[in-house]
């Protein structure tokens, strides 16, 4: 009877361990193509590559278990000094991040680690921006501009950012805390 419900435990484990492979290679394969439509400019081998890379960036979760400041938390994973997730729009669609990509978007996904952006989008012009500190603040930008660009899209001239750019939803706070934490990019 032990050596049955052995072989029993065992065939269960190895069907949880396929099941699980085949829920990682289903997710990793649809998750794209279910959150973001393919470039509408035709694909060549430059911007599909820069596709593939842009997508691939998106998806990735850089949330720690630990971080050294409120503002790196907004950062990497969007979350509040609570661990609540910030949420945001789109300004061209006016529609809230949703699904699978909403889990994973912040900061960090666009403008990079360094905050020095340069991903390249679909179209195969438009560029994720420079947002360490040190660079706004020589394109004109302050606190208040800053603010106005992370919350309606303006920039320091208050003309529209890309609808590529989320319009987020931050406390006063936040808002402080992710500008300290560019400050030390």
């Amino acid at each position: 009877m032990n050596q049955r419900m052995l072989i029993i435990g065992l065939l269960l484990i190895c069907l949880g361990i396929a099941g699980a492979a085949w829920v990682a290679f289903y997710v990793s394969n649809t998750l794209v193509s279910d959150t973001i439509s393919t470039p509408t400019s035709p694909v060549t081998s430059n911007n599909s590559k820069a596709y593939t890379k842009l997508m691939r960036h998106l998806v990735t979760d850089f949330s720690k278990t630990s971080y050294a400041s409120a503002g790196e938390r907004i950062y990497l994973s969007a979350t509040d000094r609570d661990g609540v997730r910030l949420s945001a729009t789109y300004s061209g669609a006016g529609m809230p991040m949703q699904g699978r990509m909403s889990r994973h978007i912040a900061c960090v996904n666009c403008h990079g680690v360094d905050g020095k952006g340069g991903l390249l989008f679909p179209d195969g012009t438009t560029k994720s921006a420079d947002i360490r500190w040190s660079t706004l603040v020589k394109e004109g930008f302050d606190q208040t501009t800053f603010e106005k660009a992370v919350t309606k899209g303006l920039d320091e001239g208050d003309q529209l950012l890309s609808t590529l750019m989320p319009r987020w939803t931050m406390s006063a706070t936040d808002l402080t805390d992710l500008a300290a934490y560019l400050k030390t990019l």
